[in-house]
């Protein structure tokens, strides 16, 4: 994401990119945004306990992951009314499918164009539609049966109670 607001950063001044969580990258991290001379276009929030709080203040959310178990981050900023851009992984298409905006983790120019496109369109649509396909009893329905076929077997003997139909999972 530092390239691609460097690239960014050559056409829209008022740009800035804020990192949210904590790990062994952050002097890494730290190191090539002076190279790069973003300093001034970086936040480096840390780990936040309230980080889902932040999102109404963004007005795009950037995931690009190279690997995502549930994607839950996904659903928070959808729900905090964010439009999200993310990499295109299975568990983020199979969340926003068709409303979704994908682009390959290492794609700085598709990282570009698609938060450009982001930012000179419709925010607030864009999170309204993505919001309305990931609504809550159409992500539970697919979680269910994510869940379940997760538990079967080869045979399609499901090893964990399916009693889901009543909202709850054993």
């Amino acid at each position: 994401m530092l390239d691609v607001l460097s690239e960014l950063s050559r056409v829209r001044t008022n740009i800035h990119l804020v990192l949210v969580g904590e790990g062994r990258q952050r002097p890494e991290l730290e190191s090539r945004i002076r190279r790069l001379s973003l300093g001034r276009m970086v936040t480096l929030a840390g780990y936040r306990q309230d980080a889902a709080q932040l999102y109404k203040a963004f007005d795009v959310m950037l995931i690009p992951s190279r690997s995502e178990g549930l994607g839950l981050v996904l659903q928070e900023a959808v729900m905090a009314d964010v439009p999200v851009v993310a990499s295109d992984l299975p568990v983020f298409v199979e969340q926003l499918g068709v409303k979704g905006i994908y682009v390959s983790p290492n794609d700085v120019s598709g990282w570009v164009t698609a938060i450009e496109h982001v930012l000179d369109s419709d925010r607030r649509s864009l999170a309204v539609e993505q919001g309305n396909h990931l609504a809550s009893e159409q992500a539970w329905k697919r979680f269910r049966k994510s869940y379940v076929e997760l538990l079967a077997d080869d045979s399609g003997t499901v090893s964990a109670s399916q009693n889901c139909e009543n909202g709850k999972a054993f």
